[in-house]
């Protein structure tokens, strides 16, 4: 009994996006992709592993478990392999993992810098959005990763556990029976060990996807802060300029009676260099129509200052009514939860 290897990598290309001629380092659409054969025709026949695209670590450990002279178990239970291609593949998206952390930690950093400090008026362009979202992305496509391993991992122990339901019935006591059975027995409990490594690696991803989560929705959080700081401004400059617009509109209104009545009154106002008695007529009609506008304008805008004051009350009477109902119904809710009732 012998073990043949065959790693085969095939040729692949990178798609990748461009806009404007320069090629977009988030628009990687490629995909790796490792496939794995075993096969042994007969119980004492030789044993036949391909391997299609395998990566770096799983030849490693294929190497170390072949020097080790491992081998040798992989004659009594083939699936022995399978586990050492497991172990390889667990490198590999670990380590995936660990660099992704180490790329997400410094724009961790810059984005809470960026909260605390609240200086730049330049968030929408300086916040990193494509690389927070490349990192989603790839966090997306471990999960995958570690999802099949999981898979992998509890296929090949239910094959296991086929096998040792035709041992049962075979009923066979020979010497190679057990030496098989002891194989089968030790390659199922390293992929248990196998699992629970995966699994942990699967909850500091998880750990870092609801870090990048958090930092994503901060980063939102602080460009529409900034933007409502920024309207903020452009009505304090807005109202500035309604300040200048009702002083020309004051000295408009202070200007404008006297000018209507003149260019009625104008042409009989003087003859012969001596004011008429019109010249005092006007005035008695200009200072109380003048006093009149000022008056009308007052009122004015007093009834509009009342009418938003009382429109903003019952706003806030609504929202007011709304938290009450809100906090009604959460202590009934809790309650209802404490007693048991439905």
């Amino acid at each position: 009994m012998g073990l043949r290897l065959f790693i085969i990598h095939p040729s692949t290309s990178l798609s990748t996006g461009q806009a404007n001629g320069a090629p977009l380092p988030q628009a990687d659409f490629s995909y790796i992709r490792s496939g794995f054969f075993l096969r042994r025709s007969a119980p004492n026949a030789d044993t036949t592993l391909i391997c299609f695209g395998a990566r770096e670590q799983v030849e490693k450990a294929l190497e170390r478990f072949i020097a080790s002279y491992a081998w040798e178990m992989a004659s009594l239970e083939p699936l022995a392999l399978f586990d050492v291609i497991l172990m390889g593949l667990f490198h590999e998206v670990d380590q995936n993992i660990w660099n992704m952390a180490d790329v997400f930690g410094p724009l961790e950093h810059k984005i809470l810098t960026y909260a605390n400090s609240r200086d730049d008026h330049h968030l929408n362009k300086t916040m990193p959005f494509a690389d927070l979202h490349n990192i989603s992305k790839h966090t997306i496509h471990l999960h995958e990763a570690i999802a099949a391993q999981l898979l992998l991992v509890d296929s090949i122990i239910a094959r296991l556990g086929m096998h040792d339901e035709r041992h049962m019935q075979s009923q066979q006591g020979s010497s190679s029976d057990a030496a098989k059975l002891q194989a089968r027995q030790q390659v199922r409990e390293s992929l248990e060990y196998r699992k629970s490594l995966v699994q942990s690696t699967q909850m500091r991803l998880g750990s870092l996807q609801r870090r990048i989560d958090n930092i994503i929705a901060l980063s939102f959080n602080l460009v529409t802060q900034n933007d409502s700081m920024i309207m903020i401004n452009d009505s304090k400059v807005m109202a500035q300029d309604s300040n200048s617009m009702k002083v020309i509109a004051g000295i408009t209104m202070l200007f404008l009676p006297a000018t209507a009545v003149a260019s009625i009154l104008g042409s009989q106002l003087f003859v012969d260099n001596v004011p008429t008695p019109l010249f005092r007529v006007m005035w008695w009609i200009i200072i109380p129509l003048t006093i009149l506008v000022f008056l009308f304008a007052a009122l004015w805008l007093r009834w509009t200052s009342q009418r938003h004051h009382s429109y903003a009350q019952d706003l806030e009477k609504k929202q007011t009514v709304g938290m009450v109902r809100k906090k009604t119904l959460t202590s009934l809710f809790s309650r209802r939860a404490g007693t048991g009732e439905r």
